[in-house]
């Protein structure tokens, strides 16, 4: 799939039909391309209504990290939808903020106050996020994941212990909490993921969704109990279970398989396509590291 270019991978993404690992390669192989016609395809695929709530949450996630303004009316227009998926919604507005165009704080601040916590959450942090990046010149902060976060780290100064306190701290404003949630990231250890399992219990399915999306990144296996414990409740919300998902089958090894292989015809199609894709990824890794030995 790596040799083909923007409109054959296009074609892949819009065909519902198609399986949804496939389908997800083609999200992030488009991303991978950047270009116009790339984003154009991305943009179509995130605009069909109906289709699977993980491919279209996964591509506004990538719209978001390109960082291109060109999409944030399709963004938009996904946020504004008070019929469209809150799981979507909640992606479009935190693409928003990644893109980080100050023109965007008040169509953002427009649904702070959204009947979904999904949306409203997500919005408050988004606000958060542009309005600090107005107040630093220095723009993102980097880090090892390559990645726009919803937040920058707290100062490089702080403790572990700090860190986690704030983690936890439900009496200061999300938008903190995050902060501390990437610097314990970035940190990095098995300390540091522990103290941010202790965030799956959090209230805020929100906050629940983001640590698992940031233990996935650190890829720990301290962190398979937690993520496994997420998945394994079938009261948990659907984002959290599929942030989980995808955790475990970034740690991949023989444990998360088998837990994803049990979770992979699960009634939520969210949490199901998120075991079947996960499993699909683990393949595609082993396969890529065998030819490439």
């Amino acid at each position: 799939m790596e040799a083909l270019g923007a409109s054959e991978l296009g074609d892949v993404l819009c065909n519902q039909d198609a399986e949804i690992g496939p389908r997800m390669r083609a999200v992030f192989f488009l991303r991978t391309l950047g270009t116009d016609e790339a984003l154009d395809y991305l943009a179509k695929g995130l605009s069909i209504k109906g289709d699977s709530v993980l491919l279209r949450h996964e591509t506004a996630y990538v719209l978001g990290q390109m960082q291109n303004d060109r999409v944030i009316p399709v963004l938009a227009s996904i946020l504004s939808n008070v019929e469209d998926d809150p799981v979507v919604r909640h992606e479009a507005a935190e693409a928003i903020g990644a893109i980080g165009h100050l023109e965007s704080l008040a169509l953002i601040e427009k649904y702070t106050s959204d009947e979904r916590p999904e949306v409203s959450e997500t919005c408050k942090i988004a606000a958060k996020r542009l309005r600090w990046l107005a107040d630093n010149s220095s723009g993102n902060v980097p880090c090892e994941y390559d990645t726009i976060d919803p937040a920058p780290p707290l100062d490089s100064s702080t403790s572990l212990e700090e860190a986690v306190s704030q983690l936890l701290n439900v009496d200061i404003p999300l938008f903190v909490r995050y902060q501390a949630m990437f610097f314990l990231r970035n940190m990095g250890g098995e300390d540091a993921v522990l103290g941010l399992a202790k965030g799956l219990k959090d209230s805020s399915a929100l906050f629940r969704h983001e640590i698992a999306y940031v233990l996935g990144q650190m890829a720990h296996e301290a962190s398979v109990p937690g993520l496994q414990s997420c998945l394994e409740d079938l009261d948990e919300h659907g984002m959290v279970r599929h942030e989980a998902a995808e955790a475990l089958g970034a740690v991949g090894n023989s444990k998360c398989v088998e837990i994803l292989r049990r979770f992979s015809d699960d009634p939520e199609p969210l949490v199901s396509e998120s075991c079947v894709t996960a499993l699909d990824s683990v393949d595609y890794w082993e396969d890529f590291e065998k030819t490439n030995e």
